[in-house]
């Protein structure tokens, strides 16, 4: 009886404790379910944007103008036919209709495989100019003949490398008749004297460079003459713009190979397309991007970079507004002559010049020829006459204008430094009279003309074969029907380079063979009032419009 009475005090305290939790749980609940409370959310987690990276098929589109070569051993396919939104792709050089082959391949329907093409990767990129309810223009029965601009191509050794001359004549023609695009540029910085002056181009440290000058392997090089070599990933090109500028195309030459890389492609550091280059066999490749929709577009920064191990082949990279305006492309090689032109491969050769289709070439030669002793005239004349069939083999429309050399001196090769005070005569020193040689040491007395009938070894001299390397070109020119320009005639006639390299401010380097950059914009100022009759004289009028 005495367990009876703590029994029930043990379970009235039991439900006391269980009755006073429930009141504490609910009035938690009521707190945490108050507007006084903030509430708990589930927050996902951050998410990346997916940049869209497209591996593009490779559409093998015929080009009847192609030739094979049987030889080559780095062949591949490269199309040179424009993708659809570059209006230019089914018209000849000449304006007339495009071969029914080409037409069947704009309408879509597959065409014929030819021996000896080339290939190219298309890729249709976003484009940032565009609307939601924008549709892509469609093209008139005219419109490839009357939508594309003029594209003109320089070729010649470093007084064109340099992308002075050349440059200021970009320039000045884009002032008058419209922007066509930064056109044709060298991967990277292969030598000293080749830049760009339409793109700043810079390189990482990891790139070294091959030029087809000192190359056993002709086969392995586009137009550019040099190629842009890497291994490992990191390494990056890229080339801007002082401000953004509208495009329709952009074309990377590159090649594959077995334990080939990767490399992507950005613009204004938006990946638009990665491209794996390994393969089973050397291949040259060019990459070609182009906007969707609207076929222009703006962009201020290209960029590749490599991506894995492996190696990695960039020649050139080319920015075109095709439609409209002036693209004024550089090409040139350092120390080059013109013989160098005959040693491309055929077929990269050709479809390089295909692609960029010039209406006018200028070729500019002759410094380096004209410092040659014992340069063979009727050699050069062939040589050059060689370099001239190839182009025009591919370019059967184009107009050709040649520049001859501008006035040039040097001095014996153990002389010091160039010096702006030695005497300056007007012979080479071979031609000198016998017997006015003045032994070596000997200087003119104080206050004596720079222009001597005496001379010193370590005085400057003309070039010595100038006047025959001009009349070769002069004479080729006009048997052929091309333009001719004689840089050297905007000079003084005697010590014309010694004259320009001491004036205030100097128009010409130390060296008596490169100009300032002054000195490249008075040629360049003077060459255009050459080149503009050309141009209004095409039979074809290209899409430009004179501001003056």
């Amino acid at each position: 009886m005495d367990d009876l009475p703590r029994d029930r005090l043990m379970l009235g305290a039991a439900i006391l404790a269980i009755t006073c939790a429930s009141l504490v749980a609910g009035t938690v609940l009521v707190v945490l379910g108050s507007s006084a409370f903030p509430k708990l959310r589930n927050k996902a987690p951050p998410y990346q944007v997916a940049t869209p990276v497209v591996t593009p098929a490779q559409v093998p589109v015929v080009d009847d103008h192609l030739s094979p070569v049987a030889d080559t051993q780095d062949r591949a396919t490269v199309p040179s036919e424009a993708p659809v939104g570059t209006p230019h792709a089914a018209e000849s050089p000449s304006g007339t209709p495009a071969p029914a082959d080409r037409l069947a391949s704009d309408q879509g329907i597959p065409p014929l495989e030819t021996p000896g093409q080339l290939e190219t990767s298309t890729v249709q990129i976003t484009s940032s100019t565009i609307t939601r309810n924008a549709r892509p223009r469609r093209k008139s029965s005219g419109d490839t003949q009357t939508r594309r601009g003029l594209e003109i191509l320089q070729i010649g050794d470093s007084h064109t490398s340099a992308d002075f001359f050349s440059g200021d004549l970009r320039r000045l023609l884009q002032q008058r008749y419209g922007n066509g695009g930064a056109g044709y540029i060298t991967a990277g910085h292969p030598h000293i004297g080749v830049r760009s002056s339409a793109l700043k181009v810079t390189a990482s440290s990891g790139w070294t460079y091959k030029g087809i000058q000192k190359s056993e392997s002709p086969s392995e090089f586009w137009l550019s003459g040099f190629n842009a070599l890497a291994s490992e990933p990191g390494e990056t090109l890229t080339f801007t713009a002082e401000s953004p500028f509208v495009f329709d195309s952009i074309e990377i030459e590159a090649q594959r190979r077995p334990g080939g890389g990767a490399i992507g492609i950005s613009l204004d550091g938006v990946v638009q397309a990665t491209f794996d280059l390994d393969a089973k066999a050397v291949e040259p490749l060019v990459m070609r991007l182009s906007p969707d929709g609207i076929p222009k577009d703006r962009v201020r920064q290209i960029e590749i970079r490599t991506t894995k191990d492996g190696a990695v082949s960039i020649a050139s990279v080319a920015v075109y507004n095709k439609q409209s305006g002036v693209s004024y492309n550089s090409v040139g090689y350092p120390g080059a002559t013109v013989d160098l032109l005959n040693k491309f491969d055929q077929t990269l050769f050709a479809d390089g010049l295909r692609r960029l289709n010039p209406q006018i070439v200028v070729l500019s030669f002759g410094t380096n020829e004209a410092s040659k002793e014992d340069l063979d005239p009727d050699r050069y004349r062939r040589n050059f006459e060689k370099a001239i069939n190839k182009i025009v083999s591919v370019l059967p429309d184009a107009k050709i204008v040649l520049i001859g050399p501008p006035d040039g001196a040097e001095r014996a090769s153990h002389c010091a430094k160039p010096s702006l005070d030695a005497a300056c005569h007007s012979l080479p020193r071979a031609d000198m009279p016998s017997g006015e040689l003045a032994p070596a040491g000997t200087r003119p007395p104080d206050g004596a003309t720079p222009v001597s009938s005496k001379t010193d070894e370590c005085d400057w001299h003309p070039l010595p074969k100038l006047e025959l390397v001009r009349t070769i070109e002069r004479n080729i020119a006009e048997q052929r029907g091309f333009t001719f320009w004689n840089w050297a005639s905007i000079m003084p006639a005697k010590c014309g380079s010694h004259i320009w390299a001491t004036a205030n401010p100097p128009l010409m380097m130390p060296d008596h063979v490169h100009f300032t950059i002054a000195g490249y914009n008075k040629g360049a100022e003077q060459f255009l009032t050459v080149l503009i009759p050309v141009i209004e004289k095409l039979q074809v009028r290209p899409n430009i419009t004179a501001d003056n």
